[in-house]
């Protein structure tokens, strides 16, 4: 009967492990399911955060430009009606003196037309301004690059034709017009006259636009690129030659010229953009050194893609090659931003002069955001710049930080804003306003930013009247978290985190997230135990995140010993900065196994004769010398617990790790019955 039953019971036995394995296969691929919804939520919930941060920061941006654009509508209307007083006044005048003899044109009040450096252009022989011509340019919409030509608004226009083809106005611009092939010419008529803007040069058949930091906004066609954010549109065979130029960041985007890509460089001086077409030819497009800088009183800030801030008094040109400004046609200078209908002048440059100032009437405006663009002589563009200046600001002040925190972590950081009485500085981002303390005084703002992740960065207007300037205060701090790989965490700290050695395992998930005060502040990180054995990190040029993946050091003595605290470090080292280090990451000690001790260690028995022999030699040059006391080996070796070494009396030299017989039979001589 036990034999008939037998291969039922193995059976049964086969078919319960069989289930429990289905049942544990089928728990853990819920916890897994539950774990990765449980990620997508977090990515999810701190990803609308930043959107809706980033959307109430560019309502208040519209709001501050509706603002500003309506005092200057009541500004206009207010001048508009002292005008008509100032005529009506000089016509009472007249009727009163009527029959007197008039006065001769050059003996005549009132204010001339025009601002005096355009009537010292049309007065400088063989020199006129630069005319007005539509130029190329491109912009991104979605996913997808468009180039067209953009109309001055100034001129009359009543067609636009590519290659005798009518080209369509722009749904979003009416002053440009998509291209619909990237060969032939540009033909725009007006009244009484017609301009042709070639799309490209002799012998080539790519596009090189000078961007804004991160390529945003609008960009500009140019001959030769300098430093700075470009873009090339090339044929779409082109592969990038990335043994001429730098790895790409960006995967090309599409563009609405059929056949074409866009191709994403950051330059840095004496860098070259390079492509390897279908049949394997080299195209190099050289770049050279910026031709020309801004100069003045400029002040530190963190906004990274509306030009240098300068204070004071305007900031003048200076040319940084040997050309000077010899092939210099004009200067234009004008209000940066979106919309329409804003301020413009231009100048005509002094060829012998190493500096160019500024139009006088640009100072009359006391602040804003600018742009500078240089054309040659035929028109073609030369140099873009932007920058801002207020002659209100005097200075930007924050006090000196560490970028990495000591053992009780970051204090609170002061930043004043030093400025004339009537101006005045306004926080833009209202989510951290109850975490700042902002106070005026006469003459300064002070600002004092605590210890928060959220508080380091701050955008702020500074106004003075009618003039207004965005400015960014960044305090330069590194904070890290623990969590896992593939999700940012949102609980950063400046404190060490306590951790156990489970979390150190080889099939780990889990990691250390450090981050940066802003993209490029440092190439690299190293993490260890200790600095030679280090591991090096790198960081991605657009990021500020990174993760050290805690499997990478599982392998440590630190982690292997289980009988020690372990303590990770990170070393970093900015452009310009001396190294610092900083204590993230405490692992405690396990608790420590009970040693087994012998009968004969429990039942010590000492004797003073004993106790005045015991003494521990080292070794020297000679022989042997006398030692401070016993190692930890030692002690070990002779079956003598570390607890019963100050009961004993035993010298104990802590520091020393060698371990000597001739110590070892001393300390069992004293423990012998």
């Amino acid at each position: 009967m036990d034999i008939v039953a037998l291969p039922f019971i193995v059976l049964f036995a086969v078919s319960a492990v069989i289930v429990a394995v289905v049942l544990i296969n089928l728990r853990k691929k819920r916890h897994e399911s539950a774990e990765e919804q449980r990620r997508k939520v977090v990515q999810d919930v701190n990803q609308s955060t930043e959107e809706k941060k980033l959307q109430q920061l560019e309502e208040k941006r519209c709001k501050t430009k509706e603002e500003r654009k309506h005092r200057e509508e009541e500004a206009r209307q207010t001048d508009k009606k002292e005008e008509r007083n100032l005529v009506e006044e000089e016509q009472q005048k007249r009727e009163e003196t009527c029959g007197s003899r008039r006065r001769p044109p050059l003996k005549r009040g009132g204010r001339p037309r025009g601002t005096t450096r355009q009537r010292e252009i049309e007065q400088t022989p063989g020199i006129k301004p630069r005319s007005l011509k539509p130029e190329i340019v491109c912009w991104n919409e979605g996913w997808r690059w468009i180039v067209g030509t953009e109309v001055p608004e100034e001129l009359d226009i009543l067609n636009v034709a590519q290659n005798e083809e009518l080209l369509e106005q722009d749904t979003t611009d009416k002053l440009r017009y998509r291209l619909k092939h990237a060969e032939g010419a540009v033909k725009v008529t007006l009244t009484g006259e017609e301009k042709v803007v070639p799309l490209v040069g002799t012998g080539r058949n790519y596009f090189i636009f000078k961007m804004r930091k991160d390529w945003k906004g609008l960009g500009r066609l140019v001959r030769h690129p300098t430093t700075g954010y470009y873009l090339a549109i090339v044929p779409q065979e082109w592969k990038r030659d990335e043994e001429v130029s730098d790895s790409a960041r960006f995967n090309p985007e599409s563009v609405q010229v059929d056949g074409y890509k866009a191709h994403f460089f950051c330059q840095e001086q004496n860098t070259v953009i390079g492509f390897i077409t279908a049949n394997g030819e080299r195209i190099r497009v050289e770049s050279g050194g910026p031709r020309f800088q801004l100069v003045g009183r400029e002040i530190g800030d963190a906004s990274e893609d509306m030009g240098p801030l300068f204070g004071e008094q305007l900031p003048r040109i200076q040319t940084l090659n040997e050309k000077g400004w010899s092939d210099v046609g004009v200067i234009v200078v004008g209000e940066e931003g979106s919309g329409r209908n804003r301020w413009r002048t231009q100048s005509v440059p002094q060829v012998g002069a190493e500096e160019q100032k500024l139009p006088e009437e640009i100072a009359n405006r006391r602040g804003g955001w600018c742009f500078v663009r240089i054309y040659d002589n035929d028109d073609n563009l030369l140099e873009s710049m932007d920058f801002r200046f207020l002659t209100a600001l005097n200075d930007i002040r924050m006090e000196s930080s560490d970028f990495l925190p000591g053992p009780n972590g970051y204090d609170n950081v002061t930043v004043q804003f030093l400025h004339q009485t009537d101006c005045k500085a306004e926080l833009m981002d209202e989510d951290i306003r109850h975490a700042l303390e902002i106070r005026g005084e006469s003459g300064q703002t002070i600002v004092t930013v605590p210890p928060k992740p959220d508080c380091d960065k701050s955008h702020w207007i500074l106004r003075d009247v009618d003039a207004e300037i965005e400015v960014t205060v960044l305090v330069e701090r590194i904070w890290w978290a623990f969590g896992m790989m593939g999700v940012t965490p949102t609980n950063w700290v400046d404190k060490p985190i306590t951790l156990f050695r489970k979390d150190f395992t080889a099939i780990t998930g889990k990691a250390l997230w450090v981050r940066l005060p802003r993209p490029r502040f440092v190439r690299k990180i190293n993490v260890g135990f200790d600095p030679t054995r280090s591991s090096s990190y790198q960081v991605e040029v657009e990021k500020k995140e990174i993760a050290i993946p805690l499997r990478d050091f599982c392998d440590t003595k630190e982690i292997e010993n289980r009988q020690e605290e372990a303590r990770m470090m990170i070393w970093v080292q900015p452009e310009g900065a001396k190294p610092d280090e900083t204590l993230v990451v405490k692992v405690p000690a396990d608790q420590p196994p009970p040693i087994k001790q012998k009968q004969q260690v429990q039942k010590i028995i000492l004797k003073e004769e004993k106790v005045r022999l015991l003494r521990a030699n080292v070794k020297c040059q000679r022989g042997k010398r006398k030692g401070k006391g016993f190692s930890r080996k030692e002690l070990t070796k002779a079956e003598i617990a570390i607890g019963d070494v100050k009961h004993l009396h035993i010298p104990y030299d802590k520091r020393r790790r060698t371990s000597h017989s001739w110590n070892v039979e001393s300390l069992k001589y004293i423990t012998e019955e």
